[in-house]
């Protein structure tokens, strides 16, 4: 009994390897084909450069954004220092013709002084 159980394992394990053997032997090649065919390849690519393109554009709309923002601050800069300078300057003329009043002033009264004397 134990002799014909092991010759009918050995039988059937012999039957149905090739089979098993043929399925991994067809489904490996059956991948190679669709790897190498030159349509799913470029069908790939083509999917490929699609999301690299989407992820640059969305990086370069956040780039553009910081750049936006980088802009506006530097311009509210600007502007600040623009109004500094000139409420700066106003204040220099101010003061240069409060000076000029001044210089007049004193050589008015050094001809009165000069006249009077």
């Amino acid at each position: 009994m134990r002799k014909i159980s092991c010759y009918f394992l050995l039988f059937t394990s012999l039957l149905f390897k090739p089979e098993l053997e043929a399925q991994t032997i067809k489904e490996q090649v059956s991948k190679k084909l669709l790897q190498g065919d030159s349509t799913v390849v470029q069908l790939k690519k083509a999917e490929d450069s699609v999301t690299r393109s989407q992820q640059q554009e969305g990086k370069t709309e956040i780039r553009q954004d910081f750049n936006i923002r980088g802009l506006e601050t530097i311009l509210k800069e600007q502007e600040k220092r623009r109004k500094r300078e000139k409420a700066m300057a106003y204040l220099r003329i101010g003061i240069g013709l409060l000076l000029f009043i001044v210089l007049i002033v004193g050589w008015k009264r050094r001809r009165k002084i000069k006249t009077g004397a």
